[in-house]
């Protein structure tokens, strides 16, 4: 019997990858980390795909993960700019969508030493992080099936809470 897979929204820096691996290993379903699909499909860090072929092409290359695979019993790891993408629909249909919401300081904290965004933040160079963070808050906001305040909790924490939603 297939269950329905978890896709993990968030801002950059909100632990996304880092939940991701640990909601895989304890539910016992496989990882797909939309950002390193991304990287290894181009064969570049992410960064410099958003560099040299824009945000635009960045922005369907993540579509075109998303609708290329089957999204049943698998925990999804989305970039923080899913939210910009046509496939938020498909994943709400297919999926339980948690928001990782992290608050303003401490994703302003973890990615302070990223000062020449090498992670590759669409918008970042263009907007800063505070309107990028308002920007996308209403966002996940509204998509989210399920909210995880992340601000004080350690992974496991969060990995326990996200397990009792998902089993109940």
């Amino acid at each position: 019997m297939k269950r329905k897979s978890i896709s993990l929204i968030g801002m950059p820096a909100c632990g996304k990858s880092t939940i991701g691996k640990e909601l895989a290993k304890v539910l016992g379903m496989p990882l797909l980390d939309v950002d390193k699909w991304m990287e290894e499909r181009e064969g570049m860090p992410l960064r410099e795909v958003i560099e040299t072929k824009g945000k635009d092409y960045t922005l369907r290359l993540e579509t075109d993960c998303i609708r290329s695979h089957d999204l049943h019993d698998v925990i999804l790891s989305t970039p923080g700019s899913i939210i910009y993408n046509d496939v938020l629909d498909v994943l709400q249909e297919q999926t339980h969508i948690v928001w990782l919401n992290v608050p303003f300081a401490a994703i302003e904290e973890r990615l302070a030493p990223d000062v020449d965004n090498k992670r590759g933040v669409i918008g970042l160079k263009e907007k800063g992080l505070k309107r990028l963070f308002d920007e996308r808050t209403p966002f996940y906001a509204e998509w989210a099936t399920s909210v995880i305040d992340c601000g004080s909790k350690s992974a496991t924490d969060i990995v326990d809470e996200i397990v009792g939603i998902f089993r109940k």
